[in-house]
C-alpha cells in the first residue's frame, strides 16, 4: 500500500468517533498538510452563485430542504485552526425518476489561483468493490434481496474544525431578495478527494462487516441467503443494522 494510502487510513483511524447524540460517526478530513494553504475564494464562489441563478439553476425549496439537514448558518468570522475559509460551488442534480428528491453537488475542484480542495486532501485507497464481484456473488443461496444506504457520503459527519473549507453562499430561508449568507456542510461530501475511501466501524456484528465488505458496490447491495428462519433472522438484523 502505498505511503499516502496509510496515512490516509491512519487518519480516519485516529479521528473518528461516535457522536453521542444520535449515533453518528464523526472524523476529520485527510489533509496533505494541517493546516492547508487554502486562499479565501468568496468572490469567485459568489459570482458562480449569481451566475446559476440568473440561468436558473436552482429549485430554491428543495435544496433549502436539504440544507436544513446537513448544513448549518455560520455567524462566527473569526478564523479557526485552518486559519482562512474555502467556499465551494455547488448546484443541484435532479432525477426524473425520483420526484422530490434533491442532489447537491459541490465543486471540491473548482480552481482558484490554481489552487483547489481536493489537491490538499489526500485520496486515499479505492476500497469499492468491484462491480463483477458484487454480481457473481449475487446469488448462491435461494432467497435474494437488495438494499442501498440512504445518503451514504452524509452519514460522517466532519470534525467541526474542519468545516470552514466547506463553506458555501445561500440565501437565508432561501429568500433570493436577501444577500446570501455564509453556510458550512457539516458532513462529508461526494466528490472529495476520499469520498471513495469508506470506513468500516468494528461496532457491527461479523454478518454485517462480512456484507459490507463483500457485496456492498459503493452504496448498494446485492446479496442473497438461506431460506431457514436463523438466516432471515440474521438478515433482517443486517438490514437494520446497514440503513442506520
Amino acid at each position: 500500500m502505498l505511503h499516502n494510502d496509510q496515512r490516509t487510513l491512519q487518519t480516519m483511524e485516529n479521528t473518528i468517533s461516535q457522536m453521542l447524540t444520535n449515533g453518528d460517526y464523526e472524523m476529520a478530513l485527510p489533509w496533505k498538510n494541517y493546516p492547508p494553504c487554502l486562499q479565501n475564494n468568496k468572490s469567485p464562489a459568489h459570482h458562480r452563485l449569481k451566475e446559476d441563478t440568473r440561468k436558473g439553476s436552482y429549485d430554491i425549496q428543495q435544496i433549502q430542504g436539504f440544507y436544513g439537514i446537513y448544513a448549518r448558518r455560520v455567524h462566527d468570522l473569526h478564523l479557526g485552526p485552518l486559519n482562512t475559509y474555502w467556499y465551494l460551488p455547488h448546484h443541484a442534480v435532479f432525477h426524473p425518476q425520483k420526484p422530490g428528491k434533491v442532489c447537491v453537488v459541490f465543486d471540491c475542484s473548482a480552481n482558484y489561483w490554481g489552487t483547489l480542495l481536493n489537491d490538499k486532501l489526500l485520496q486515499g485507497p479505492d476500497l469499492t468493490n468491484s462491480l463483477v464481484g458484487v454480481i457473481r456473488q449475487f446469488r448462491p443461496d435461494p432467497v435474494a434481496f437488495m438494499s442501498d444506504i440512504e445518503a451514504l457520503f452524509y452519514q460522517v459527519h466532519v470534525r467541526p474544525t474542519n468545516c470552514d473549507a466547506l463553506r458555501f453562499l445561500w440565501w437565508l430561508d432561501g429568500n433570493l431578495a436577501l444577500q446570501p449568507e455564509e453556510y458550512q456542510m457539516t458532513v462529508r461530501l461526494f466528490g472529495v478527494a476520499s469520498s471513495l475511501c469508506p470506513k468500516t466501524t468494528r461496532e457491527f456484528d461479523v454478518d454485517t462487516i462480512h456484507t459490507v465488505k463483500r457485496n456492498f458496490y459503493v452504496d448498494d447491495c446485492l446479496k442473497s441467503v438461506g431460506s431457514n428462519e436463523k438466516a432471515m433472522a440474521s438478515l433482517s438484523q443486517s438490514a437494520l443494522l446497514m440503513v442506520r
